[in-house]
This record gives C-alpha cells, structure tokens and sequence, in this order.
C-alpha cells in the first residue's frame, strides 16, 4: 500500500471509499446478502478497482 520497489504507493482515500461502499451495500442488502467476494480490489496511485466480485442475493433461511 505504500510503494513496492520503486512504485507509486496506493491511493488510501479510494480504497477506503472502496471498502466502506461495500459495507453500506452489506448493511443495506444484509437480510438478503448471501455472500460477497472482491478479488482482487486493485489499489492504484489514482483509485482502485474491483476487477472482479461475487455478489449473491436470495432469500434468508
């Protein structure tokens, strides 16, 4: 997160602007969020990425 071997350390303020959307979108879906997946969340020198994510919906049990 902070530069690895000569590169450009992350942009924090978008991963957590990543991170917190997650978790208003499980607090607002969580009596039907079966489950969530985000890999790999890319954290670049300008914003970060969900380049991939699972996100299921149904019914409680």
């Amino acid at each position: 997160m902070t530069g690895y071997r000569g590169r450009s350390p992350a942009d924090l303020d978008a991963v957590i602007d990543a991170v917190m959307s997650v978790q208003e979108l499980v607090g607002a879906h969580a009596g039907r969020l079966r489950e969530i997946e985000i890999n790999p969340l890319m954290c670049l020198p300008e914003g970060a990425v969900a380049a991939d994510a699972l996100i299921r919906m149904g019914e409680m049990e």
